[in-house]
């Protein structure tokens, strides 16, 4: 009996331990294991990147301190020409360029920088320097174009109206020449009536036939020597509408010789309008 006792509470024994072995072995299976995950370390990375960063900085700013020191001495010359002075504007213009392009770049870099925590302030905080370096050349690049831009356009149509002085003056040569010349044949053919009149007006015939014929020679020479002259008015009028489109001292200088040449037609037709019907 004893022994069939034994069986049992050994069965039942076993029967217990067993099941206090498959509990501790549920509770070492819900047991989890946490671990911090390594977060990589930039430093190394972020001194290369601002390194490359600085050098770029540095040459750039080189290639603008350039360009901005001829800028300011062309500003300063009185005699720069328009070619030099736009090819400043342009040049200064692609610096500007640049330097916008470095700071959008500079930019992004910067907030990379910053995304990656408080642990890279100092790094961020070069690339910022760097940034604002090159924003003030930036600045300082657009305020010198507005310098130059006016500048160089008024030093270029300074030398276009130089040219067109030029160009004007020297059509007014081949102009006035003609215009000249058929002013010269009107006034001599008003000054040959005149001659032509004044021994009748000195001593005037007696009426009767050669009376008669003289002064109808003298009519039709003064009828032709007008039409002469009025072709004259005619033409100079003509050209006074040219020469107003001339550069202002061309036009000025133009202006006073046809005034001059007008002034003497008149004159001439003035004369001779006595001699239209004389007797």
């Amino acid at each position: 009996m004893w022994a069939q006792q034994g069986s049992w509470g050994g069965a039942a024994w076993g029967s217990k331990n067993k099941g206090h072995g498959k509990g501790a072995a549920a509770a070492g299976a819900q047991k989890k294991v946490v671990t911090t995950p390594v977060q990589k370390d930039h430093t190394a990375e972020l001194k290369v990147k601002i390194a490359k960063l600085t050098k770029e900085a540095d040459t750039a700013e080189k290639m603008y301190e350039g360009a901005l020191k001829t800028s300011k001495a062309l500003l300063e010359n009185e005699k720069a020409t328009a070619v030099s002075l736009k090819a400043s504007v342009d040049t200064m213009e692609k610096q500007q360029t640049k330097l916008n392009e470095m700071m959008k770049g500079i930019s992004n870099e910067s907030a990379e920088i910053r995304r990656l925590g408080v642990k890279y302030n100092e790094q961020a905080g070069e690339v910022t320097k760097l940034l604002v370096r090159i924003r003030g050349h930036w600045q300082a690049a657009a305020q010198q174009v507005a310098k130059l831009k006016p500048r160089a356009m008024k030093v270029e149509a300074e030398a276009a109206n130089k040219a067109k002085e030029a160009k004007d003056s020297a059509a007014f040569k081949v102009l006035i020449g003609k215009v000249k010349n058929e002013v010269t044949q009107a006034d001599n053919a008003a000054n040959a009536v005149q001659k032509k009149a004044n021994p009748l007006v000195a001593s005037p015939p007696e009426d009767g036939e050669e009376k008669d014929k003289q002064v109808a020679e003298i009519e039709k020479a003064a009828a032709e020597a007008i039409k002469k002259l009025e072709a004259c008015r005619t033409t100079l009028s003509d050209n006074m509408k040219i020469v107003n489109a001339y550069a202002p001292e061309a036009k000025k200088s133009a202006q006073g010789t046809l005034v001059e040449l007008t002034k003497k037609v008149n004159d001439g037709m003035k004369q001779l309008n006595v001699f239209k019907v004389f007797n």
